[in-house]
C-alpha cells in the first residue's frame, strides 16, 4: 500500500500548487459575494449554508440554510 504524502509534496507540480489554488478561489470568492452583495453559499455539516459576508470584516453576517 502506497504512504500518502500531504499535498504540499506531490511529485506533480499542478498538485502541489492546488491547495494554495483553492485558498485564493474562495477569498476571490468572498470579495466577489461582498461587492454583488450576494451570498456565499457553502457546505457546512453536510449542509447547503447561504452566507452573508459583512463588507468590513470578510466574515458572515448571518447565515441561512437551504
Amino acid at each position: 500500500m502506497n504512504q500518502q504524502l500531504p499535498i504540499e509534496q506531490a511529485r506533480n507540480s499542478d498538485l502541489r500548487g492546488s491547495a494554495a489554488a483553492l485558498v485564493r478561489a474562495a477569498q476571490r470568492a468572498r470579495e466577489v459575494a461582498i461587492r454583488t452583495q450576494t451570498a456565499l453559499v457553502v457546505r457546512r455539516n453536510g449542509q447547503l449554508v447561504h452566507d452573508r459576508m459583512n463588507d468590513t470584516t470578510e466574515t458572515p453576517v448571518k447565515s441561512s440554510q437551504s
